[in-house]
């Protein structure tokens, strides 16, 4: 099973994303982003990473470039209820984006695309 990690600022959203998404990935979750990534990278290995993009979103543009120094394969994605995420997102770098709300069934499989 690939592993996920999964950020999200909202414990609500994260609880149950990370429920939903556990039956079909090794899902870590956190609320805030760890201070050591690259330890959390080579720890789990994970297939893709999932940001909270708040706002502007200079927090998950911060992630994605530590992570990207460390991987620049690893997938990134950002999940966001940004209005313009599909083309911030692809302006910063993102892999990807998933909008929120989200319907379960499509987070799955865009996920899936991923792994």
């Amino acid at each position: 099973m690939d592993t996920i990690l999964l950020q999200q600022s909202d414990p609500v959203v994260l609880e149950v994303a990370s429920m939903v998404l556990e039956g079909h990935f090794n899902v870590i979750s956190f609320e805030q982003f760890p201070a050591n990534i690259a330890h959390m990278i080579s720890s789990y290995s994970p297939k893709l990473v999932i940001v909270d993009f708040i706002l502007e979103g200079q927090q998950a543009i911060t992630y994605l470039n530590e992570i990207r120094e460390i991987d620049t394969t690893l997938a990134v994605i950002a999940l966001s209820c940004n209005n313009d995420i599909a083309m911030v997102a692809k302006s910063k770098g993102f892999d990807g984006y998933i909008c929120k709300p989200f319907e379960i069934d499509h987070l799955i499989n865009r996920l899936k695309n991923y792994s």
